[in-house]
């Protein structure tokens, strides 16, 4: 309970303790005496705004605690034990609830009893509570990849409403879901089709009808990704043991459009999951960018996404999972003619290769793993950042108040082990130089299992390999959030992490001040580290940004600002496997610091990309090691190269090949020559008097083409009339 007073930091004296004392007693029965968010927005006006995804958790998670502290005050250790099992929070927070094509929604109405700080001039005593109704709906899982033939459902275990009056109870809904349909009725457990023609965020409108006659309104926002997703076909489960404990995964499955099946397996391995969301949909979404997913079937690549039940658990535990895996895929291969291709995309390539090496180094008890090629898609071989200043926030704030949702959630994904397996530093430890032993410990087992060396290993970064940093400065201040009232002072200062320099430098900046029983509590926090991170070249993520999104409306002023988005997650270095102190250098200048790379081939990006982004140009990377190797119709080609030509990979005589339109006599003299145009494809000319003759190339070859043209054209110099020329075309790896 918080307790309010015009004056605030000064002491108590006897007769302000009488009446604070009176006050706790007189809200023992609303333990929700004030809010993070701001409820004026979601008092179910005709005019509400959408509710943002930190509103409605935060709101959410208010309603909860509140149960839960109205049953410790009834003395009902059941009810407190029924909600902190299956309350309203763990509800809105469950992994994978939107099954497909259905979204279910979560709906709130509450009568809060808010305490109203007193006015000038009045007594501690004097403040009032008021009740205020909240009406809030909203996805409980705010994307989706279907968005074309959907089903909105309110099921009764999202439903929750506590109002201190019959009169005002929900007795009946109705919903908009902006795709044009207008208003259909809307009944618990029932399901609402929905089809959006675009993809984009949408607005929704649900309105409650009550008892009084008086309706309310709530408005939230679902952003549609995608419009279709093709569904799987089988989903297997996996699973190992590690140190007694049981790790599990789902092995999604969608066979190739080629006609063999099982031949050419791809497998996927799944990476650090946040808030094990990630469900068929995601995950293939995300493979999928750039169309590779599909471009990879249509080469008859049978795809398998690994999806683990806890991405947050144990690495060494999901190994044994991963292992099960590759295992199962071996069972399905129809032969071993083809090949086998595993990619590890962030924590999944440090999985993959672990379970690579256990396969080759204990052969004689879990056999050979079969695989040609590994691909390890940004993963941090030397470790990830997640900012430290970013971390002593929510080790500030996820206790203050018992009620900043969003800060306690993430600082408990935080502290999960394959967090701190991976961190390269972490707020647990408070040492002046960041460190994180933890991962020390992690690193060492890591470094010494070493990397794989039955199959061809390439690393693709999307990090630059140019030493092109983020646009902000070591020590700059990323985050100001700077909070005044009559209630409580908030600030919270988040810097980027800096190395040594003539004193230790600033990190976080922290104050909580809540009027009250001599409880302020600030933070002044020094760090620094060897190498840079925050601003360092690599794989960015937009932690800075999700973190002051995060931030509930109610202690939110205009003057707050997040100077940057992005961060540095998997340094450059680290994603190719060599040491941090060279994240510093343009790699792609210094050869040499790339030949420390344990991997047979490195793909570096040009400017720092979002960490595993597929873009136009390493997608030439994936197809390439998934295809290479393999001439499934041979001609001579490989399939990788019949990718870039766009020939036939399975007909032999569709190779790369010329075929001549015309040869044009020009009025100054020259012959033009015609010839049919092949995507990716270099060309040289040849002539000669008589066939027999050695030929010789004409060294002033232009192309005039356009880039809707269907022909390459060569414009040549005088020559005999009577000649002979050829064409030669060679491939032109764009991957290059």
């Amino acid at each position: 309970m918080v307790l309010y007073s015009p004056m605030k930091k000064i002491s108590l004296c006897l007769i302000a303790c009488l009446a604070s004392f009176k006050m706790l007693a007189a809200a023992a029965h609303t333990p929700d005496a004030h809010s993070w968010v701001d409820s004026s927005q979601y008092f179910g006006s005709e005019s509400a705004k959408p509710v943002t995804r930190a509103d409605l958790k935060q709101l959410v998670y208010e309603f909860q605690n509140n149960r839960i502290a109205v049953a410790e005050l009834n003395n009902d250790p059941q009810s407190r034990k029924q909600e902190e099992r299956a309350g309203a929070y763990a509800r809105l927070s469950a992994p994978l609830n939107n099954n497909f094509e259905q979204v279910n929604f979560i709906l709130l109405h509450w009568d809060r009893n808010i305490s109203v700080p007193p006015g000038d001039g009045q007594t501690q005593a004097a403040a009032q509570e008021q009740t205020l109704g909240v009406f809030v709906a909203g996805p409980t899982k705010e994307v989706t990849y279907r968005g074309a033939d959907l089903n909105f459902m309110i099921a009764a275990d999202d439903f929750f409403e506590q109002v201190n009056s019959a009169d005002t109870s929900i007795v009946g809904l109705r919903i908009n879901p902006g795709d044009g349909s207008g208003w259909q009725a809307l009944e618990i457990d029932q399901k609402i089709p929905v089809s959006y023609d675009s993809a984009g965020a949408k607005t929704i409108t649900i309105e409650a009808f009550l008892t009084d006659g008086s309706s309310v309104t709530a408005r939230s926002i679902i952003d549609v990704q995608a419009l279709t997703t093709p569904d799987y076909d089988v989903c297997i489960a996996v699973s190992g043991e590690y140190n007694g404990a049981h790790y599990g995964a789902k092995l999604y499955y969608r066979q190739s459009m080629g006609p063999v099946a099982f031949k050419n397996p791809v497998l996927v391995v799944e990476g650090f999951d946040l808030e094990n969301n990630m469900d068929w949909d995601v995950l293939y979404n995300l493979v999928n960018k750039q169309g590779l997913a599909e471009t990879l079937r249509e080469f008859g690549r049978d795809l398998f996404i690994l999806d683990f039940d806890d991405a947050t658990a144990d690495i060494f535990g999901n190994t044994m999972a991963a292992m099960s895996a590759i295992k199962a895929i071996n069972l399905l291969r129809s032969n071993d003619s083809g090949k086998f291709t595993v990619i590890g995309a962030s924590m999944g390539g440090l999985v993959s290769r672990l379970a690579l090496v256990n396969f080759e180094q204990n052969p004689s008890r879990h056999g050979d793993h079969r695989v040609d090629t590994w691909i390890s898609f940004d993963s941090p071989h030397k470790g990830a950042n997640i900012p430290l200043g970013l971390q002593e926030f929510l080790h500030f704030f996820q206790a203050k108040d018992s009620a900043f949702a969003a800060a306690k959630e993430l600082y408990t994904i935080l502290r999960k082990p394959a967090a701190k397996q991976m961190l390269l530093t972490h707020a647990n430890s408070r040492k002046i130089l960041a460190e994180n032993p933890e991962h020390d410990t992690f690193q060492a087992q890591l470094d010494s299992a070493g990397y794989p060396k039955q199959c061809k290993t390439i690393a693709i970064s999307n990090g630059s390999g140019y030493g092109r940093t983020q646009p902000f400065s070591p020590g700059q201040k990323i985050i100001h959030w700077s909070y005044r009232s009559t209630l409580i002072d908030i600030d919270a200062f988040i810097y980027a992490l800096n190395t040594y320099q003539s004193a230790t430098p600033l990190l976080f900046s922290g104050l909580w001040d809540p009027w009250g029983l001599l409880n302020q509590e600030t933070a002044s926090i020094k760090r620094y580290y060897n190498h840079p991170l925050d601003h360092a070249s690599g794989g960015q993520r937009n932690s800075f940004q999700q973190l002051f999104d995060s931030i509930p409306s109610g202690y939110r002023g205009n003057k707050d600002y997040c100077a940057a988005s992005n961060h540095c997650f998997i340094p450059t270095s680290s994603s190719i496997g060599i040491p941090l102190a060279y994240n510093q250098f343009s790699l792609q200048d210094h050869p040499s610091y790339l030949s420390l790379s344990p991997f047979n081939e490195v793909h570096l990006a040009w400017a720092n990309e979002n960490h595993i982004d597929i873009n136009t140009r390493n997608k030439n990377w994936f197809m390439r090691g998934v295809l290479e190797e393999c001439d499934s119709d041979g001609d001579g080609f490989s399939d990788y190269v019949e990718y870039y030509t766009e020939t036939d990979y399975l007909n032999p005589a569709s190779a790369l090949s010329v075929h001549l339109g015309a040869i044009q006599n020009l009025a100054d003299g020259r012959k033009q020559l015609s010839w049919s145009k092949t995507p990716n494809a270099s060309y040289k000319v040849y002539w000669c008097e008589k066939l027999g003759q050695e030929w010789q190339e004409v060294p002033e070859l232009v192309y005039q083409t356009t880039l809707y043209s269907t022909e390459y054209f060569s414009t040549l110099s005088p020559t005999n009339n009577s000649c002979f020329y050829k064409i030669v075309a060679a491939p032109s790896d764009p991957a290059n």
